[in-house]
């Protein structure tokens, strides 16, 4: 899955159930989080949360099914916004 979006997003080891990710290139992530909520995902924004910034994104672990779908719309919201 991580290798799916190489290029698109840069994710720091996860530290309990929640992944922290840099958009690449630099967009800003309230464009993403708008872009995902639209498909019915809800992640956090990177302005939302202390020590990042507009170019990061976090999101929580749940399961298999959901994590695809999640993925998968990283990947096409990502895709489409290069």
């Amino acid at each position: 899955a991580k290798n799916k979006l190489a290029g698109k997003l840069d994710m720091v080891e996860p530290d309990g159930n929640f992944i922290l990710g840099r958009i690449l290139p630099a967009q800003k992530s309230s464009h993403i989080v708008s872009e995902l909520a639209d498909k019915g995902i809800l992640i956090r924004d990177g302005n939302e949360l202390s020590d990042v910034g507009k170019d990061w994104i976090r999101f929580s672990i749940r399961s298999k099914k959901d994590n695809t779908f999640l993925l998968k719309g990283l990947d096409e919201v990502l895709t489409e916004h290069p």
